[in-house]
């Protein structure tokens, strides 16, 4: 179920988002993620 999460993310960020896969481990991808949720 692991592989599956982490396989998704990487297929979602690099495939469907146009982004480096490798990218999706980075804190600060996350970061940003996150701040554009809170951002109102």
């Amino acid at each position: 179920m692991t592989l599956a999460v982490i396989l998704g993310l990487m297929l979602g960020y690099g495939g469907l988002g146009g982004g480096n896969p490798g990218d999706v481990f980075k804190p600060s991808t996350w970061h940003d993620f996150f701040s554009k949720l809170s951002a109102k």
